[in-house]
């Protein structure tokens, strides 16, 4: 099960933060001590910041999936034109749309899953072990059907590579979420003991330990410059009237 996020830190963001709040905690150390903080918990939160900046980027299995699924793809189509060889020969010694009905009730192949791809190959091969000799005559060779089920088989394989990647990024995706949700509630704990210990007796030092007083100063920044250059292209747009 993946891990809700519930800060609004990048990666990047937290880590910076809470070697901010290391730095001001041990600063204050003397005052911490007395709420149960000891060093050793500052000591265990730098080991969580290197795990969680050293831990696998996601990039990293994104791209492991992009290339199973590629890979996948290309299995796909091979099997589709193995298919579709096979459905016309077949059709040759099988005259008649009733009669291919009788084993096939639909010869599109075209956009359908991958596991009805498979089974549909599967079905092929079923189907033209019946009519083998007959489809030899017709233009098959006997590696024809072995190279029809060794591409069933690599699709199968495909298809189960790319389904392990995927699973394997989940799981790396949920344990770097849970290493960032333990770094939020260290900051969390560290912010809250740091307010109550300066509310009311100094203000710049309690502004210090504020979650997002960054955060929400970026925003305001970021909401200024737009309405801003809002203002700007809306003068310039009264200038060039005129």
């Amino acid at each position: 099960m993946t891990t809700q996020l519930t800060y609004n830190y990048s990666a990047a963001e937290i880590t910076s933060r809470c070697r901010t709040i290391i730095e001001l905690v041990g600063n204050d150390m003397k005052l911490f001590a007395k709420f149960g903080v000891t060093e050793k918990e500052l000591e265990t939160l730098r080991k969580k910041i290197a795990d969680y900046e050293n831990f696998p980027e996601d990039k990293i299995f994104a791209d492991k999936v992009s290339e199973k699924t590629k890979v996948k793809s290309e299995k796909e189509e091979i099997l589709r034109t193995d298919i579709r060889n096979f459905l016309l020969h077949i059709s040759i010694v099988i005259i008649g749309k009733q009669e291919m009905k009788k084993y096939f009730k639909s010869q599109k192949i075209t956009g359908i899953p991958t596991t009805a791809l498979i089974e549909f190959g599967e079905k092929v091969v079923t189907v033209s072990k019946k009519f083998k000799s007959k489809l030899i005559n017709v233009g098959l060779k006997e590696e024809d059907f072995e190279s029809l089920k060794n591409n069933i088989k690599q699709t199968k394989t495909a298809v189960k590579e790319l389904e392990s990647v995927r699973a394997e990024r989940v799981k790396n995706t949920a344990r770097r979420h849970e290493l960032g949700k333990q770094l939020y509630e260290k900051l969390v704990k560290f912010s809250s003991l740091g307010k109550n210990i300066w509310k009311g007796k100094d203000e710049e030092q309690y502004k210090k330990y504020l979650l997002y007083a960054e955060y929400y100063q970026k925003v305001k920044d970021k909401r200024e410059q737009y309405i801003k250059e809002k203002k700007e292209k809306e003068a310039n747009k009264q200038k060039n009237k005129f």
